[in-house]
């Protein structure tokens, strides 16, 4: 996605495989005033959140009256007073995730929430460079640049609107070079909601979950076409 050459060998473009998603992960994220020192792990195996074996086992960064960081089972837990993020780094543990979070806040059913975030992030693996840079060239063209800037590239094209037929949510797109693939594409997919209660929040992840991963793989997917794959 940087040096982009503005030629286009189409017999590539035919020929190229279809990039593949390498790596997929999902989160939730909760916006408010929190108390994040009760997310550890005794607290989530003795509500039965999480076994006792996962619980025993978890890797904790930090926890701290005002931060957490931990690692328990397939999740990823950070939280402040201020957010609390949980993830899967698989898709395939998304039903795992919603259950968590349902249940922690299920019982923390009084916690003062302002937002609520639906996230997914991909990497997708290009077959060729020029594909990789095609992609880049599609979302930035860099005919714009001339005079501006030599050998342009992206680094980092993000977008805000709303997902089709989706009202009181925003929905932002971030694509970069992949950090982590070589010749990779990272997207990454973001529905923020503002809530008044953890009832509502709950209820617009039950409802919107689903709908908003399968809508950021599928968009994924159409961007990376534009590299020919």
């Amino acid at each position: 996605m940087t040096g982009d050459p503005l030629g286009t060998n189409l017999a590539s473009v035919a020929t190229s495989p279809e990039p593949v998603c390498e790596l997929d992960a999902v989160s939730i994220v909760f916006a408010g005033n929190l108390n994040p020192s009760i997310l550890q792990p005794q607290w989530l195996a003795r509500h039965e959140l999480v076994g006792e074996a996962e619980a025993r086992d978890a890797t904790i960064e930090i926890i701290r009256p005002e931060v957490v960081s931990l690692k328990i089972g397939p999740f990823l837990i950070n939280a402040t007073h201020e957010r609390a993020a949980f993830e899967v780094a698989s898709v395939s543990f998304s039903q795992l995730l919603t259950d968590l979070v349902t249940g922690v806040f299920a019982i923390l059913g009084e916690t003062p929430v302002t937002g609520v975030g639906i996230n997914r992030t991909m990497h997708f693996k290009m077959f060729t460079q020029d594909a990789w840079h095609r992609v880049g060239h599609a979302l930035a063209p860099k005919e714009r640049w001339e005079g501006i800037l030599d050998d342009a590239g992206t680094r980092s094209v993000t977008l805000r609107g709303t997902r089709p037929g989706r009202i009181g949510a925003n929905t932002q797109v971030t694509v970069e070079p992949s950090n982590r693939i070589p010749m990779g594409v990272f997207f990454a997919f973001n529905e923020h909601a503002p809530v008044a209660s953890v009832s509502e929040a709950l209820s617009v992840i039950n409802a919107h979950s689903s709908a908003v991963w399968e809508h950021a793989l599928l968009s994924a997917k159409k961007l990376v076409k534009l590299g020919g794959g």
